[in-house]
């Protein structure tokens, strides 16, 4: 069975011996938010994802659990995202980062 974006997220902090508190006060997210993202509830923006990844100290496409071969390629389709937030609508940002996560 495959792993979720949540349970390798859970994993890479237990890997790290790392608190969900301690991750939350190094990054700037909340812990709500955090919470959420490893129990599935929410899926977090690319920006997010991107957080997450320098957080754990690995590329976006590890995160999501991507094999690339261009792990390059990936972050900088992340960042673009991010910095196309305010001209595309929430569902295209949710389609778009759907897309990345099936890459």
């Amino acid at each position: 069975m495959e792993e979720s974006l949540g349970e390798r997220i859970q994993r890479l902090l237990d890997e790290r011996s790392m608190t969900r508190k301690e991750f939350c006060a190094m990054t700037g997210l909340t812990e709500a938010a955090l919470s959420r993202y490893i129990s599935g509830v929410r899926e977090p923006r690319a920006l997010t994802l991107s957080i997450i990844a320098k957080g754990l100290d690995v590329s976006v496409d590890e995160l999501l659990g991507t094999p690339c071969d261009d792990p390059e390629t990936l972050d900088g389709a992340v960042k673009l995202v991010a910095r196309s937030k305010a001209d595309i609508t929430p569902d295209q940002r949710r389609l778009l980062i759907r897309m990345l996560m099936d890459y």
